[in-house]
């Protein structure tokens, strides 16, 4: 995601709930190749969590506040990309939080789409000349050349010692609707792994 939706004048990138096991994978490469990378979670040990598994520096999520607070951090300049997996008010917010030129990218749509006219709101922001993307890794399975070229990447990073597996919650195949009840309320760290 973060290789096809890569910007090369990017410097920092927004990782709304990097906590979670795709952020978490996502926070590590970004942060492996020198991008600097705010993070964003909801409690104390998921903030924990994000700073151990390559966040750089982690804020609280609300949407109402994420933009002025990553306006903050970044001396009024805003993130150069925004991976976003929630949707809803969240995506809203993380465009409001980029730098002019910069990329929003929706991977997943959680909560739902905006509620917000996403063209109204980009009218409001039109003189920051904004991209947004969608990305779904489905559409990388047909280029064989580069599967292979971004799974030696990675490999190379794991082997260094830049990226890492985060930890994973492990829980009973028989509790399965559990697990299904943490991803939906947002209550898990890192990658949920059903076990036999």
């Amino acid at each position: 995601m973060l290789a096809s939706n890569g910007n090369l004048r990017a410097q920092t990138i927004l990782v709304p709930g990097a906590a979670g096991g795709v952020a978490t994978a996502l926070a590590q490469v970004a942060r492996a190749r020198g991008l600097r990378v705010i993070g964003t979670a909801s409690s104390d040990e998921k903030r924990a969590f994000a700073l151990e598994n390559g966040v750089s520096e982690v804020i609280d999520g609300d949407p109402a506040t994420l933009p002025d607070r990553v306006m903050a951090l970044t001396d009024g300049r805003g993130a150069d990309l925004a991976f976003d997996h929630v949707g809803g008010a969240l995506f809203i917010a993380c465009l409001r939080s980029l730098a002019p030129f910069g990329m929003a990218v929706s991977y997943n749509i959680l909560a739902g789409p905006p509620a917000n006219d996403v063209f109204g709101e980009l009218r409001k922001l039109l003189g920051r000349s904004l991209a947004i993307r969608t990305f779904s890794i489905h559409t990388i399975d047909s280029d064989i050349a580069q599967r292979r070229g971004l799974m030696e990447e990675a490999i190379a990073l794991m082997a260094a010692g830049k990226v890492r597996a985060a930890r994973a919650t492990r829980i009973p195949l028989a509790e399965a609707r559990r697990a299904h009840e943490l991803l939906d309320h947002g209550n898990s760290l890192g990658k949920l792994v059903l076990i036999p």
